[in-house]
């Protein structure tokens, strides 16, 4: 499990499912630096979106930091949203119920293609 700044919680779990607290049902598969987590969601329609988003990700020294960027934002086939979160960077810490000692503690890591 790993906590976002504003308190959200991903969890990745061994059998592939991705949890954020978001109910909706996720998948998540990493590739060298890549991390892609496939979503499906109903719409307002009860209709079945399926979103995928590719993440660049890395781990601090002591892999107890990770950062993640968005590469690539589909929803139903369209990527035209990855303009709005390309390049855009969070950093998650694990299992932290002090989100704020982490930050600090790992801001000095952050890597150079994270700068948003």
């Amino acid at each position: 499990s790993w906590t976002k700044a504003d308190g959200q919680v991903f969890t990745f779990n061994m059998d592939g499912t991705f949890e954020d607290g978001t109910g909706h049902e996720s998948m998540w598969e990493i590739s060298d630096d890549k991390v892609t987590i496939t979503s499906e969601i109903s719409n307002e329609n009860d209709d079945d979106v399926i979103i995928i988003q590719t993440l660049r990700q890395g781990f601090s020294d002591d892999e107890n930091a990770m950062w993640m960027s968005w590469i690539s934002l589909e929803i139903d086939g369209d990527d035209s949203s990855t303009t709005e979160v390309e390049g855009v960077c969070i950093l998650l810490v694990k299992d932290s119920d002090s989100y704020s000692e982490g930050m600090i503690k790992y801001d000095s890591e952050r890597p150079s293609w994270c700068t948003q």
